[in-house]
């Protein structure tokens, strides 16, 4: 009997900081790649201090609302989950690549122009 007590969910709210690419993987099914970034601000020192995070995203295309458009500067809101995948480089050394693959997808401010 297999143990599924795990829990592999993630929340995102944050800007598009690479210009969406859309590529068609296995069967023809399409998804959207960007980078998407964070922000948080904490108290330090007497000051505030930024945090900004990036994030590698993936998101089925059929999750965005039919005529919408992902572009670079949209603030969006996704949920997921988080993959990490492993290889082996050139060197012989193991690497690791961590993705969020998004399972419900909102655009919150459709109509914002690209810088």
């Amino acid at each position: 009997m297999r143990d599924n007590t795990g829990v592999n969910k993630i929340f995102l709210l944050g800007r598009i900081e690479t210009e969406p690419q859309l590529h068609t993987i296995e069967n023809a099914v399409s998804e959207y790649v960007f980078t998407l970034v964070t922000r948080e601000v904490h108290d330090k020192r007497g000051g505030q201090i930024a945090h900004l995070e990036y994030h590698n995203v993936r998101v089925p295309a059929n999750l965005l609302p039919h005529n919408t458009q992902l572009c670079r500067d949209s603030t969006v809101h996704l949920e997921g989950k988080i993959h990490t995948k492993g290889w082996i480089d050139e060197q012989g050394v193991k690497r690791y690549s961590t993705e969020i693959i998004a399972i419900q997808f909102n655009v919150l401010d459709i109509g914002i122009v690209p810088r």
